[in-house]
């Protein structure tokens, strides 16, 4: 799909993916393609409140076999629970951070 997306699009919109993936992708499409990733994160410095949010948001995501299978290809065998810890970022730092920059290339 990436490679089509270059060949007859201005650039890929990837949806419920990692930062690993976004990587992957950037290296597929090259530099001039525009990448514009969603990746989800829950933004709580305590994981007994964050993984719950998580993984309510993502069970609706769980049950499509297309995001099934992409999620098990990129490495989420555990979808439920691996899937959740990944998406619920707790940091006490977070609070008062007006942005970041994820390293993805």
């Amino acid at each position: 799909m990436l490679a089509l997306a270059v060949e007859r699009t201005a650039g890929v919109h990837a949806y419920l993916v990692n930062a690993e993936h976004t990587a992957i992708a950037r290296q597929a499409i090259g530099p001039r393609t525009r990448l514009c990733p969603e990746i989800k994160a829950v933004l709580d410095n305590r994981p007994d409140r964050a993984r719950p949010i998580s993984r309510e948001h993502l069970s609706f995501y769980l049950a499509l076999p297309n995001y099934t299978k992409d999620l098990l290809r990129l490495g989420f065998m555990d979808l439920i629970g691996r899937l959740a810890e990944v998406v619920a970022w707790w940091k006490a730092w977070w609070h008062g951070v007006r942005s970041t920059t994820l390293p993805i290339g």
